[in-house]
């Protein structure tokens, strides 16, 4: 049996949300690839984009990289090209998506 194959993707994110993910777990990764799952499941609309990425408090970015396996790569890039946007800024979408998610309890507006 083979072993699955994972990638290291770097992006860079709001020094704000990954305050966050350190309050609410210690495994910083394990929260992301929730983050990311959660977005290649539910999927996510070019309104959904604008609505997060509006929601998303000014902060000084830093760079991160959270490991994921190749089903999870293909999946962010199916719906990167379908929504025209580029994979390390959906990454950076669908935690932030996540992270309000659960500080409200409902889709951002």
């Amino acid at each position: 049996m083979r072993k699955p194959v994972s990638r290291i993707v770097s992006f860079r994110i709001e020094r704000k949300a990954l305050q966050l993910i350190d309050l609410k777990s210690r495994n910083r990764s394990l929260v992301m690839r929730d983050a990311i799952n959660h977005l290649i499941h539910e999927g996510i609309t070019k309104d959904d984009i604008i609505a997060v990425a509006l929601s998303i408090p000014a902060d000084k970015k830093k760079q991160t990289s959270v490991k994921i396996n190749e089903e999870m790569l293909d999946g962010l890039k199916r719906i990167a090209e379908e929504n025209q946007i580029h994979m390390s800024e959906l990454i950076r979408i669908a935690i932030w998506k996540h992270l309000l998610k659960e500080a409200v309890g409902v889709k951002p507006q």
